[in-house]
């Protein structure tokens, strides 16, 4: 090899170097081989089932499990009996889940020595993730980059891969995104996420070749990327005059007579059909947080190179001024943004960098100052306007509820304010206690603070969303009276808040004064927060929420939580970020967000009991009112009754009877839930 030269290994679950479609990933391969690097391109996901579905790749299929150089790279079809997958079925997808943990395990002598011998390690989004702390066992000195071309939650990837993600991450070098607009899902490491975005080498479009087109207008799609067929079902029938060309989208639907469908092409082949096009479109249907594709969508990349105006959704219009937008599914939007591309005049913009400049970058992000996504941010941050607040406008609110004697807990919490690095915070204390019982402690230790002292009816829910209505900072926390806080916790919060201005929720972990996690069990690696980790994802002493979320609809159950008038004695912090998330709202959870509160002192075995009896109905409550289903209810209820088991076996009695009367309880709150007992408890007015 060439001195200079690398050992590079790239893993794509969706891709192969031979394809005839040609995404990013092969042109990045090819630059780094023309650039003298050693290229192994390793394609997997590959399996019985890929053959029954037509993909792309199974005219490889004769070629798999063998190494192939093409073009100066290595390729390798990894073909297994079957592979992972996702599926609309939530309860489908449940069942799959031990796959991915086998799947992950399953050996190949071509891959681990690949992986053995490469400097640097390439995983693109996809399945690939679940080999990165195989990579890095392998290979402790290797540059291991994770290739973020897509959002996994927006190509519908099983919410494992997510998870797998997070547990992965010191396994990563670092992370290289495609568009800033992707930086609020990797918040969790924004120290090590940097912006390599697209590229695009002129000569490969020399020649394009003769016109293709017989009809006056032609109107053409390359690609399959969350395509939507309603589109052209739609503008055919608006506009019999224009001939649409749709090239590789893999869908046979009923179209219009002035829509004509194509098998995929080879790069090369699609080239005419671009660039003698009136018009090109991109037809991406909805998806949760697909903005992104505004800057990484190849195909829009190529329609603007051959200088055609484009039609496409309207969060992937961005900043061009060459794109007409369109609400999916609205026929009139669609007719708008046609007849404006159609009579736009196209405006030259400045050409995107070279794929060997984008290799270089993605080979070492840390060496360029335009991969520095903070800068990225703040050019979002201006474009976007005042929907980002700048960095001196987070103030936070905290919401301290209190009752019983808990004074020399309270002490402790106020004093560990008095310390914090960040000024910024009003305090709210909402007392439940008789009148005067705080004053000695407010007085002594809330002294100097900015504090505001208010009185509320019992019960948690009703106390918080008592001190709500007085809360006036930007951010919102709702600590225990006894839990206290780090010097830093504060800082650390509000600093995630300024460089973060799209994330609205942020949880961390509570641990003892030894450093021991304490209270529920938590994950260790940080990440988003989803329905389907939310219980492990911090609790309400770590909670820190944008007031802008919180609006004013979203509020606390009253009906559930500690003190409350109903049987159901928990669950109001989950159920509050559930909610929040439902409504939209972005949820991380930070690992290193920490908080300090005592281990849960040992109480008598008919008060554990007790306990858990009623706090499982507020678990089953919340499980219901959520949506779990009753596959993931079962689950639940049979992991106690296993752990039950285990603990009997163990002879721990007291334990034992715990955890069935947890599993009894929230089956018992799951099937109460719709039978809320009446009475809310009235706040004080403000």
């Amino acid at each position: 090899m060439p001195e200079n030269s690398k050992r590079i290994v790239i893993i794509s679950a969706v891709h192969d170097f031979r394809m005839l479609r040609r995404g990013s990933i092969q042109a990045l391969a090819s630059a780094l081989a023309r650039m003298g690097h050693d290229v192994t391109f390793f394609s997997l996901r590959f399996s019985l089932l890929s053959l029954i579905k037509r993909d792309s790749r199974s005219f490889l299929w004769r070629k798999a499990n063998r190494a192939e150089t093409v073009d100066g790279v290595r390729c390798y079809l990894w073909f297994t009996l079957i592979h992972p997958f996702q599926s609309q079925s939530g309860f489908l997808e449940f069942l799959f889940r031990p796959y991915y943990a086998l799947h992950k395990r399953l050996k190949d002598a071509f891959l681990d020595n690949s992986l053995c011998a490469a400097d640097y390690i390439i995983i693109e989004s996809g399945q690939g993730i679940l080999f990165a702390n195989r990579a890095r066992r392998l290979n402790p000195g290797a540059k291991i980059i994770y290739r973020a071309s897509d959002k996994l939650s927006t190509i519908g990837a099983a919410a494992v891969l997510q998870a797998e993600l997070e547990k992965s991450a010191d396994a990563f070098d670092w992370f290289c995104l495609l568009s800033a607009e992707m930086a609020d899902d990797f918040a969790w490491v924004r120290e090590r996420s940097f912006f390599v975005p697209l590229g695009m080498d002129p000569d490969d479009f020399l020649s394009a070749g003769p016109n293709p087109y017989v009809a006056p207008i032609n109107a053409v799609s390359v690609g399959s990327m969350l395509f939507d067929e309603e589109f052209f079902q739609v503008a055919g029938k608006l506009f019999p005059d224009i001939q649409f060309h749709v090239i590789g989208s893999g869908a046979t639907f009923d179209a219009p007579a002035n829509v004509k469908l194509y098998d995929e092409m080879a790069f090369k082949a699609t080239l005419p059909y671009i660039a003698f096009a009136s018009v090109g479109i991109a037809p991406y249907r909805a998806a949760k947080g697909a903005d992104y594709l505004a800057t990484s969508s190849l195909k829009l990349k190529q329609y603007e190179h051959f200088g055609i105006p484009a039609v496409c959704p309207s969060f992937a219009v961005g900043r061009s001024p060459n794109r007409s937008g369109y609400e999916p599914g609205n026929a009139t939007s669609i007719e708008q943004a046609i007849r404006a591309a159609i009579s736009s005049r196209f405006v030259p913009v400045p050409p995107p960098l070279t794929w060997r400049d984008l290799a270089q970058r993605l080979l070492d992000p840390r060496l360029f100052a335009d991969c520095d996504l903070g800068a990225a941010l703040l050019s979002r941050a201006a474009d976007a306007g005042p929907q980002f607040p700048p960095a001196s406008a987070v103030t936070v609110s905290l919401v301290v509820c209190t009752v019983g004697d808990r004074r020399p807990q309270l002490s402790r919490l106020l004093q560990s304010l008095k310390l914090q690095e960040f000024r910024s915070f009003e305090i709210i204390i909402v007392d439940q206690n008789a009148p005067g019982y705080l004053d000695e402690v407010l007085d002594d230790s809330g002294a100097g603070l900015p504090l505001k002292h208010l009185k509320s009816a019992r019960g948690l829910s009703v106390a918080r969303n008592a001190g709500l209505v007085h809360a006036t900072g930007s951010v919102v926390a709702f600590p225990d009276d006894d839990c206290w806080y780090l010097s830093e916790t504060l800082k650390k919060a509000a600093a995630f808040f300024e460089t973060n201005p799209a994330v609205d929720v942020l949880l961390g972990r509570t641990i003892d004064a030894s450093g021991l996690p304490s209270l529920s069990p938590l994950r260790r690696e940080s990440g988003s927060v989803s329905k389907d980790n939310v219980w492990t994802s911090g609790n309400s002493n770590t909670l820190f929420v944008r007031r802008s979320a919180i609006g004013n609809e979203i509020r606390f159950d009253e009906d559930i939580g500690v003190g409350a008038a109903s049987r159901f004695q928990s669950g109001e912090e989950t159920d509050f970020v559930l909610t929040l998330i439902a409504g939209g709202a972005r949820a991380i959870y930070m690992s290193d967000l920490k908080v300090f509160h005592d281990q849960v002192e040992n109480v008598g075995a008919r008060q554990r009991l007790k306990r858990s009896w009623r706090y499982a109905h507020g678990f089953g409550y919340v499980l219901k009112k959520h949506e779990f289903g009753a596959g993931y209810l079962a689950y639940r209820v049979t992991r106690s009754f296993l752990s039950a088991i285990w603990a009997a076996m163990r002879l721990q009695p007291v334990n034992a009877l715990s955890r069935v009367l947890w599993g009894a309880g929230t089956v018992v709150g799951y099937a109460m839930a719709d039978k809320v007992e009446a009475g809310y408890a009235a706040y004080a007015a403000p």
